[in-house]
């Protein structure tokens, strides 16, 4: 109708394309017995008009077992390829579902991919169009046994899985004057790495959509040597400048990529930066100041690095998990008690 197209119209000046909602006429709301707005049903009314439309069906291999993920998820049966996401009930909590299913699977996807491309043609087009994600796709690993995060990692990782990989990527700069044996300092680097086994930590969906953490055992910490004595002052700048960036706008996949990476840059014969780059779900700033410190210390004594008196942190993880959540929950209700208004969260997660 005309009224459709005008609202559509309204719509498109202030959203992008795939926020713009489908927009399906009914007579009447359906109501549940106690006067609310029956969903299910209006759901229905909707999947019954797109019924009336051609479902096409999937031509290859990946849009086949998209379109299985899509029906779990969704608990639709009649989905056809062609059909945006959102407008078959999908939200971002559906979407990071239907997203960690697929990585579960093997494909190498991102939430915001969803939103990109929201129907099983379009998303099945774009992975197998995405060299990289086709070479990346999942491979076994060593591991140790998984273990919950904790209610801080919780909000990072949900957070990671609609926000850019840049969200939470920490890099910390440090100056080293006179002679240095870098043979050495890896050596350390990975020494450091088994003393604090959460600098290898991997994190994934688990089959019941909890999300998990595990240690990688043959992780190695990735260390980037950069000889810049050649060059001039202007040009090491740019290079160290240049490099940082990149790291900043790849970010990291906590899925798949190392969380912790080491950058050096040998400006002149006595004279080194030193780059540590870390997502802050597995340090935070009190940690990485302990961590270099042992780092350092470990390098210049020669000495082992010492973790001595200090538990895993899958150990402070399962302290978290005895502790009886009603306690916490009845001393921030006392806490809260006299606040009147809600703090909503973020859109994407409501």
């Amino acid at each position: 109708s005309d009224y459709k197209e005008e609202l559509l119209e309204n719509l498109s000046k202030h959203l992008p394309e795939y926020m713009i909602p489908e927009i399906v006429f009914v007579e009447k709301i359906p109501l549940t017995g106690n006067g609310k707005i029956d969903s299910k049903s209006l759901l229905s009314s909707y999947l019954d008009e797109s019924n009336r439309q051609e479902i096409v069906l999937p031509v290859t291999d990946i849009e086949s077992e998209f379109l299985a993920v899509w029906k779990q998820v969704l608990g639709i049966e009649n989905i056809s390829v062609t059909t945006n996401f959102f407008e078959l009930g999908g939200d971002s909590i559906r979407a990071i579902q239907l997203i960690s299913r697929l990585i579960k699977k093997g494909y190498k996807l991102e939430v915001r991919n969803l939103f990109e491309f929201a129907d099983i043609r379009s998303l099945a087009s774009f992975y197998e169009n995405n060299s990289q994600a086709v070479n990346e796709k999942k491979k076994l690993i060593h591991k140790q046994k998984a273990f919950p995060l904790s209610p801080l990692q919780e909000g990072m990782f949900l957070l990671s899985l609609t926000e850019d990989k840049r969200s939470h990527f920490i890099q910390r700069e440090l100056q080293i004057t006179g002679a240095f044996d870098i043979e050495h300092f890896s050596s350390v680097i990975q020494q450091a790495s088994i003393v604090f086994p959460i600098l290898k930590a991997r994190f994934f969906m688990s089959e019941n959509q909890t999300p998990l953490q595990e240690i990688v055992e043959d992780r190695k910490i990735p260390i980037d040597i950069y000889p810049l004595e050649s060059q001039t002052k202007k040009e090491q700048l740019e290079a160290i400048e240049l490099t940082k960036k990149e790291q900043l706008k790849n970010g990291v996949d906590l899925f798949l990529d190392p969380l912790f990476r080491v950058s050096l840059w040998q400006i002149e014969e006595n004279s080194y930066q030193l780059l540590l780059s870390y997502h802050h779900i597995i340090l935070d700033g009190w940690c990485f100041q302990i961590l270099a410190s042992k780092i350092l210390e470990a390098y210049y004594t020669g000495e082992s690095i010492s973790n001595e008196g200090s538990p895993p942190y899958s150990k402070f993880i399962e302290w978290i998990q005895s502790r009886k959540q009603e306690n916490d929950l009845n001393f921030w209700g006392n806490y809260l008690q006299e606040y009147s208004e809600t703090t909503l969260l973020k859109d994407y997660l409501s």
